[in-house]
């Protein structure tokens, strides 16, 4: 009678122990997906500015990135979005700077071809009446 009540305590203590054992199978199992998606999702906006990056190397400036945060990474994107910005405007001004210098060097060529022409003509007259 001994050996029975006390084998059903040594029973009835190893399946408290095991379901206390699954109980933080479990629990690490939630922990370790909740951990997961945390990660994935603090990474996103890394996959967007590296995204973004990849637009400006290919020449498409100005790209903007969607990022609210105030930690490391949103500073990163709203730096990001000025350096963008900078890049567009200058790239903008130098585009307009080509066409200033291409006018200019037109109308120089043209002036210097037409007083080319003057003098040419001027030579021929003076040369006729001698």
């Amino acid at each position: 009678m001994i050996l029975e009540d006390w084998s059903a305590v040594i029973s009835s203590q190893g399946s408290e122990e095991q379901t206390v054992i699954q109980i933080i199978r479990v629990t690490d199992i939630i922990v370790f997906f909740v951990v997961l998606i945390v990660i994935r999702k603090s990474l996103t906006p890394l996959a967007s500015i590296t995204q973004a990056l990849s637009r400006v190397k290919e020449g498409t400036y100005g790209e903007k990135i969607q990022c609210a945060g105030t930690d490391g990474i949103g500073q990163l994107a709203s730096n990001f979005n000025i350096m963008s910005d900078t890049i567009k405007v200058k790239e903008e001004e130098a585009k307009k700077a080509d066409i200033a210098k291409d006018e200019f060097l037109a109308m120089t060529t043209y002036g210097f071809k037409h007083r080319q022409s003057q003098f040419r003509d001027i030579q021929i007259f003076y040369l006729t009446d001698i």
